[in-house]
This record gives structure tokens, sequence and C-alpha cells, in this order.
């Protein structure tokens, strides 16, 4: 038989215990809604990221996958921040920031490779690749290339594969080589429609057009653009409307056509405007 005073000592025992176990839950459920909270803000801050990279609002871009980069990085997620870094790289070079967008691109590598992520690995491969190309390092960038088209082929990533094979075809094309180049953007067009892959396939025709014109070939050269132009519509983006039309103005130039040419450059010009004022506005907020 429990006396009263070890009757009350073990109620006592039993309450502590029961105020332990709650506490250890609740802070176990704060932590657990915590750490669901952090993802859901990174995430969100991507996909505004996402959202402003594909309108051409590259300042607003370069904003939110900034402070994506910062949330995730803090959480020690290496996977997730290997993405953003490549994300960052885009950004930065599209901002006309190489050696910026270069060391992200580097850094997301060493990530991807450390994780397995051998799909990311490929895509810092050919980013890094069309930086290279631009700074006519042809064989370093001819090195990285070959690496992504290797990686996507074992992997099977038709829009990756699409991506590597007209980048590859940028390099051909910047070496002078447009006959080896129109092979790539071919290929790269190819892979394209295998999964309806508009945006692609709409950069191929700017890419073959282009090849076709330095080829001197002005018919499938404007074919190819009024191709592309009509995708870039489709699609609704604005820097693809945009380098259309610039596309179909040179062409037209090229071929002594002055009125067309005329014609296209203004309605480019007015669509780069909408991109630059949208980023310029970005740019004065911040002061």
């Amino acid at each position: 038989m429990l006396y009263p005073s070890k009757v009350k000592s073990f109620l006592f025992l039993f309450i502590i215990l029961i105020l332990a176990v709650s506490c250890t839950d609740k802070k176990a459920e704060s932590g657990g809604e915590k750490s669901q909270s952090e993802k859901e803000s990174f995430a969100s801050l991507r996909d505004l990221g996402d959202e402003q990279w594909h309108l051409g609002n590259y300042q607003e871009a370069l904003h939110y996958f900034t402070k994506a980069y910062k949330k995730v990085k803090a959480s020690g997620d290496e996977a997730e921040t290997a993405t953003l870094l490549n994300n960052l790289g885009l950004v930065h070079w599209r901002l006309e920031n190489n050696a910026a967008a270069l060391e992200c691109y580097t850094e997301a590598a060493e990530l991807a490779e450390k994780n397995g992520m051998k799909r990311l690995l490929g895509l810092t491969h050919t980013n890094r690749a069309l930086i290279l190309k631009e700074q006519r390092n042809f064989e370093s960038a001819f090195t990285q290339n070959n690496e992504a088209i290797r990686l996507f082929k074992e992997i099977n990533k038709p829009r990756d594969l699409a991506i590597a094979y007209n980048n590859q075809g940028q390099i051909y094309r910047y070496s002078g080589q447009y006959s080896s180049a129109l092979d790539y953007y071919l290929l790269s067009l190819v892979e394209c429609k295998k999964i309806n892959y508009k945006e692609g396939e709409a950069i191929a025709y700017q890419n073959i057009s282009a090849a076709y014109a330095k080829l001197g070939n002005s018919k499938k050269a404007l074919d190819a653009a009024r191709k592309c132009l009509k995708l870039s519509y489709e699609v609704k983006s604005k820097v693809r409307i945009s380098e259309a039309l610039y596309e179909l103005s040179q062409n037209y130039e090229l071929f002594n056509r002055k009125d067309s040419a005329l014609y296209y450059f203004k309605k480019h010009y007015e669509v780069e405007k909408s991109i630059m004022k949208a980023n310029q506005s970005k740019i004065l907020s911040q002061y």
C-alpha cells in the first residue's frame, strides 16, 4: 500500500515527466514548422527570381535570387545552394558581369559534383562555355561544352542536350566555322521539337537564321528569323521577341532591304526599351 506522501511524490514526478514530454514535442513541432517555413521562404524567393528572369527583368531576378541564396546557404542545403548559384551566374551573365558569373558557376559545379547532381554539373559546363566563347577562348569553351553534351546524353536530358548543341553551334559560329555551326543548330532544333520546347525552338531558329545569313542564303535566313519571331510571341518572352526582331532587322540590312531593316529595328528598340525600363526602376529603388 502506498502512503499519501509517496503517492504525492509519484504524482508530482509523473506530472513533471508529462510536462517535459509536452514541451519537447512542442519544441520539435515548432522547429519543424520553422524549418518548413524557411524552405517555403527561399522557394518562394527562387520562384520569384525565375519569373523575373523569364520576363527579362534581370535586376529583379538578381534581387530575389540573392535573397534566396543567402537563406539557403545559411540552412546548409548544398543541393539547393548549388542550384541558386547557377541561377545567379545566369543573371550576372545577362547583366554582363562575366567575372561574377564564372565565380558562381565554378562554385555551383563543385557542389553539384560533390552531391552527384549530374544535370546541374552539365549546366555549369554549358554556362561556362558560353562565357569562354565570348572571351574567344574557343579551346576551353569546346572542352566545357563537350563535357556537357556527354553528361546530358548519359542522363537522357533532351532539353539540356538541345541547349548544349546550340552552344556548340555558337562556339563554331564565333570562331568563323558557319557550316559546322549550322549543323549543331539543326541538331538543337531536332531535340527541341522532340519535347515541344518552344522557347528552345525560337532560339534555334534565330541562330539558324544567323548561320544562313553568314553563308549568304537570304531566303533560308529570313524564313528562319520569321519562325523565330512567331515562336517568341507564342512563349511571351520579351527577350526572345527583342532578339528575333533584331535578327530580322540585321538580315534585311545585310541583304540590302533598308526599309524592312528599319521597321524591325524600331520594333526591336521598343521592346528593348521596356526591358531596360524595368531594370532601371529596380536600380533606382535601391537608392
